[in-house]
């Protein structure tokens, strides 16, 4: 069948409408927070909201708390590096984060602290619901308890460091005030609940360079990606298959992974360096948005907003 011409006409501008309309799901609306309306750094590394709903930032220059307007800065006086990330808040309510110079900070009477450690190459802190912090370092996974102020060694590995040492740094799940605390060790998964260690030993694991993982609990599994390869995983009552979502494993070809998290819009976040993908495992679908940016966390707050966190142009604020 011959098209008439005044349809010829018309088809290129319905393909360019179509083009503009994916274009515009790709990059919802948002208000910016960036270097040109205050924000005090454009390089997030974190993002908590506390019970009061102020916004806690780790940015590259420090910790800050934002209340919407303001941006007051927080620094502890034996702070050897700047940046701050990991920002997680113990059932007590206390936040805690850490900087790359594996410090520990808490934060009392508005006042930020160190909170010593022993460890070296620590990666993640994260909190329970009895009032303990966890952190995976280059040796294991160890607890603080709030209340009797003691680190207690969940799983030692070999103190000496090698130049193969990377096959030995546990990965532990990022968040806060979890029921269980999950990580990774060089031979499968292991995990804490109410101060009860369990570690699942695989003899085919694919994480036993476990530090280059990132991992978070969604729809009863344990979800892995790997930082730069390209490999997914799910572990479910103990036994891993790779994931074979096909749209998810398209998205995720060529991208680097920087954060991953399960947030209560039901959703599966996934930050990269090229955009951010939203799976939804109920629904069967994957989404992409703002390829263009690189992005470091995300956030979906009490006011069901997204916050989403980049490495070089600040936050994306979307409103429900």
């Amino acid at each position: 069948m011959i098209l008439p011409r005044k349809v010829l006409h018309i088809i290129p501008i319905l393909f360019a409408l179509l083009v503009r309309m994916n274009s515009y799901a790709q990059y919802p609306h948002h208000y910016l927070y960036d270097d040109e309306n205050g924000m005090p750094s454009i390089e997030v590394y974190s993002i908590n909201q506390d019970s009061d709903r102020f916004i806690w930032l780790g940015l590259d220059i420090g910790l800050y708390k934002f209340d919407g307007v303001h941006y007051t800065p927080y620094k502890c006086a034996t702070q050897r590096s700047k940046s701050i990330s990991a920002l997680t808040f113990s059932s007590s309510g206390r936040m805690y984060c850490m900087s790359f110079q594996s410090q520990i900070f808490y934060l009392e009477n508005d006042t930020l602290k160190e909170l010593e450690n022993p460890f070296s190459k620590l990666n993640n802190i994260v909190s329970d619901k009895n009032g303990n912090i966890y952190a995976s370092h280059s040796t294991g996974i160890s607890s603080y308890n709030e209340t009797d102020k003691k680190w207690k060694h969940y799983f030692p590995f070999p103190q000496t460091i090698t130049n193969d040492h990377l096959k030995n740094v546990t990965k532990c799940m990022r968040g806060s005030l979890q029921d269980t605390v999950y990580f990774l060790h060089e031979k499968g998964l292991g995990y804490i609940t109410n101060q009860k260690l369990k570690l699942e030993y695989d003899p085919k694991s694919p994480y036993n360079v476990s530090g280059v993982y990132e991992i978070e609990r969604y729809h009863n599994s344990v979800w892995f990606f790997s930082r730069e390869e390209g490999f997914s995983y799910i572990s479910t009552n103990g036994k891993t298959e790779s994931i074979h979502d096909k749209k998810l494993l398209q998205l995720l070809q060529g991208r680097k992974v920087n954060f991953v998290r399960a947030m209560a819009d039901g959703n599966l976040w996934i930050c990269t360096y090229k955009g951010i993908i939203c799976h939804n495992a109920n629904k069967g679908t994957t989404e992409l948005f703002y390829p263009d940016y690189s992005f470091s966390i995300c956030l979906f707050d009490d006011e069901k907003s997204y916050w989403f966190c980049t490495l070089q142009a600040g936050i994306m604020h979307v409103p429900n």
